[in-house]
């Protein structure tokens, strides 16, 4: 069996010939007699890989099929929410001009209502967000822990199997 050694390489074809490419598994051995620890399978590693190479971004979510009432609802609002204060701020001051006579306390107060506006906007898009209702589980949560089952779900798996 060959064991690597930290002597220089010569010939690199004679040491090909001579020694076997090490298998995966033999790699890992290698790597716990000289960490001292024990690692991980490499089939665990590799599926570990795969599963931190997919991170689900917020644009990626929005544009799945089922996700597409959302992104319209939430386009919808962020439009109204850029265009309402920005048309009621001057809207506000010429309807204003009857009633306060100062200019500057005119512009306050239309700055005030344009606050406002979008403080009900912002309202209004989170009661349209509960209004729509929460999808249903249907099987277990991904944040699930492997820890033991609650006493209530004791019982309700003894009631399912009688």
């Amino acid at each position: 069996e060959c064991e690597p050694t930290l002597a220089p390489v010569l010939d690199p074809v004679a040491e090909s010939k001579s020694c076997p490419e090490p298998s995966p598994d033999r790699e890992a051995e290698v790597a716990v007699k000289e960490v001292g620890e024990t690692a991980a399978p490499p089939k665990k590693l590799a599926e570990q890989e795969r599963i931190a190479e997919k991170p689900t971004t917020l644009a990626s979510a929005l544009l799945q099929k089922e996700n597409r009432d959302t992104l319209t609802l939430l386009l919808a609002f962020a439009t109204i929410l850029a265009v309402v204060p920005i048309v009621g701020l001057p809207v506000s001051e010429w309807l204003l001009r009857g009633w306060v006579a100062d200019r500057s306390t005119r512009w306050t107060y239309s700055a005030v209502i344009a606050v406002v506006l979008v403080n009900l906007i912002m309202a209004a898009y989170v009661l349209c967000c509960f209004a729509e209702g929460f999808p249903e589980q249907t099987g277990p949560s991904k944040t699930a822990t492997d820890a033991a089952p609650t006493e209530a779900e004791v019982v309700q798996e003894a009631k399912k199997t009688k």
